[in-house]
C-alpha cells in the first residue's frame, strides 16, 4: 500500500520512515536554517563528483590490469592484438 512517499507493508511498518526522517533532518541544515535550491544543487554536484571519482579509480585499475595481461601475453610469446575464440 502506498501512502504519499511512504510505502506501508502488510505488518503496517513504514519502510521509508528512516529515510524521510533523515531527509527532514538534512533539510534543516547545519545552522538550523532551511536549505535553499542552490544548496541542494551543490550537494547533488558533490555527490556526482564523488561517484565520478570512484569510477575513475575503477577505470584506472582496469586499465592497469589490461596492460599487465598484455605484457604477460607478450612475455609468453603471443600477440596481444590476436583474438582467441574458445569453443
Amino acid at each position: 500500500m502506498q501512502l504519499g512517499n511512504v510505502e506501508i507493508s502488510r505488518s503496517g511498518l513504514m519502510k521509508k520512515e528512516s529515510s524521510l526522517r533523515m531527509d527532514r533532518n538534512w533539510m534543516v541544515g547545519m545552522g538550523g536554517k532551511p536549505i535553499n535550491r542552490s544548496d541542494i544543487l551543490m550537494r547533488e554536484v558533490a555527490e556526482m563528483q564523488k561517484a565520478l571519482h570512484v569510477l575513475q579509480i575503477r577505470q584506472m585499475k582496469l586499465v592497469e590490469l589490461v596492460n599487465k595481461l598484455k605484457n604477460k601475453i607478450t612475455l609468453l610469446g603471443g600477440d596481444p592484438e590476436q583474438l582467441e575464440i574458445e569453443f
